[in-house]
């Protein structure tokens, strides 16, 4: 995690000096409500800021660039617009509303569950076969949602990396053995949700690619953590069971 942190504020450090850096030019801003695919630019002049720039910041050129799918606004003069940045890459429809209830997942979703089951204290709520995801179970803790884990072929992970990517900015080692961990902001403030991806040779069905989500509050203390692998540990067999 301390590396995690450590790549993060140098990402942070970087993104803010082309932020905020001097200009070599002197075009006006020109401000209008944007959609955009992250990883497009666009020419909105210099003297721009950005309210969170792990979603979209402003070069010293004066490029609007979208960095992550996400919402916020930026602003020059007095004058404000809102900026949305959407992703090309759908490898999962997941909901990570954290603190919901089953009952409110269950109407955000679609489809129907294939399991719902309490695990010591825990409820769990599984569906299969959605976007890259053979298995999707999402924990809750005291009727709330904390976290999702998903179950994927190893063949689908370029287009879930692709997925992740765009939404999440990772550590550039492993936060554990043969497992990368990433983060949907650049500082506490905007933080809601640590992702990790790692691919178990464990699985009794062949390779499974995992894939979890958990929210920032649950996450934050070492203690927790350790609970939650024990928990995800414990769904899994959970989904093992649905197969036999």
């Amino acid at each position: 995690m301390k590396k995690l942190i450590y790549a993060l504020a140098v990402l942070a450090a970087v993104v803010t000096f082309s932020a905020c850096s001097g200009s070599d030019s002197d075009d006006a801003p020109s401000l209008s409500d944007q959609f955009m695919y992250a990883g497009d630019s666009v020419k909105v002049g210099t003297g721009v800021s950005v309210d969170n720039k792990f979603v979209a910041y402003v070069s010293q050129r004066g490029y609007l660039h979208a960095f992550h799918v996400g919402e916020t606004s930026y602003s020059a003069n007095g004058t404000t617009a809102k900026v949305v940045v959407g992703g090309r890459y759908k490898a999962f429809d997941i909901v990570t509303d954290w603190g919901i209830s089953p009952t409110m997942l269950k109407s955000k979703v679609k489809e129907t569950p294939v399991l719902e089951k309490e695990l010591d204290g825990n409820y769990m709520v599984v569906y299969e076969k959605i976007g890259c995801a053979n298995s999707l179970a999402y924990g809750f803790k005291d009727n709330k949602l904390y976290m999702v884990m998903a179950l994927s072929s190893p063949s689908d992970e370029e287009e879930i990396l692709d997925y992740l990517k765009e939404r999440y900015i990772f550590s550039p080692e492993e936060v554990q053995a043969y497992t990368w961990g990433g983060v949907d902001g650049l500082d506490d403030t905007h933080i809601t949700t640590f992702v990790a991806v790692k691919l178990d040779s464990d699985y009794k069905y062949d390779y499974m690619l995992q894939t979890y989500f958990i929210s920032k509050k649950f996450a934050k203390t070492s203690e927790k953590s350790k609970i939650m692998k024990v928990r995800t540990s414990k769904m899994m067999l959970s989904m093992n069971n649905l197969r036999k």
